[in-house]
């Protein structure tokens, strides 16, 4: 069965800011979206197939059910960010957030999607970001992803000031290179109500400038 093609971004965001308000079933989705059937179709299927969604049939009922799951927000951030800002400095990113903050204030879509991406991506990442400092190193924001999907050796990264990947052996994390076990740091993946609020305002904000 081929995957389904990527859908617009505006399907992916009508779609995503109805159920965050609650689960749904495929004709309130229709309904409340205003998208065609087959498009609404094609994007739910998108969002299934990356993790995004679960689809469940209710117990006393027979419709479909449409539901957002825990570990969106970085499935949203891949999909939303560009070549381009994944290739950014860290440093550039982290300082321009710290900057903003202690202004109390955000001018942009893009400097709220980069503070959204650095509150799930750098903080629980801290460990990895002070490293980083230390060495003075300073890599595109991308590897911050990647040490969550599968970390780096700490230990390579401060002896050799290299990023080695470690391998899944075992119920651990294990470097090939120097064979000492990572410490991997816990990254809570559940969605809050005030995150949920502050994404729907990510997503009318952009809108309005299609």
């Amino acid at each position: 069965m081929p995957r389904p093609r990527r859908p617009s971004t505006k399907s992916i965001k009508l779609i995503y800011d109805s159920l965050a308000k609650s689960p749904k079933c495929f004709g309130d989705i229709v309904k409340e979206t205003g998208l065609h059937r087959n498009t609404v179709a094609t994007t739910l299927n998108f969002l299934v197939e990356k993790k995004m969604l679960k689809r469940y049939r209710e117990k006393k009922g027979h419709e479909v059910m449409y539901e957002i799951v825990a570990g969106w927000e970085t499935h949203w951030i891949e999909l939303m960010m560009t070549k381009e800002d994944w290739k950014r400095k860290w440093k550039e990113v982290d300082n321009e957030i710290e900057d903003h903050l202690k202004r109390k204030r955000l001018k942009n879509f893009k400097t709220e999607l980069m503070t959204f991406l650095h509150e799930k991506l750098i903080e629980p990442n801290r460990a990895l970001a002070k490293v980083l400092r230390e060495l003075d190193m300073n890599v595109p924001i991308e590897i911050f992803l990647k040490h969550l999907e599968r970390p780096y050796c700490m230990e390579c990264l401060k002896t050799k000031k290299e990023l080695k990947r470690t391998s899944f052996k075992d119920g651990e994390y294990v470097c090939t290179e120097c064979g000492i076990v990572a410490e991997t740091e816990p990254f809570e993946k559940r969605s809050s109500p005030s995150m949920m609020d502050r994404i729907r305002h990510l997503w009318r904000k952009r809108m309005k400038d299609w």
